[in-house]
């Protein structure tokens, strides 16, 4: 069964379609755990975390760790 309501009944949009969000203005997320992070044996700490991992996480294109 198909519904078609009259004119007077149908809905009217009140605002326009919000605009998708780009590349440049979305959250591009990435999970990560310091302690996980190190291919090599042993946990990882903040600092080596720091300098090594999270410039790889940022050439990557994501913005939020």
């Amino acid at each position: 069964m198909y519904w078609d309501p009259p004119k007077e009944e149908q809905h009217v949009w009140k605002h326009i379609d919000p605009v998708p969000p780009t590349h440049e203005t979305s959250d591009r997320i990435y999970e990560s755990h310091v302690g996980m992070a190190h291919e090599g044996g042993g946990v990882f700490n903040y600092r080596p975390y720091a300098d090594e991992i999270l410039p790889r996480i940022k050439e990557a294109g994501y913005n939020v760790v």
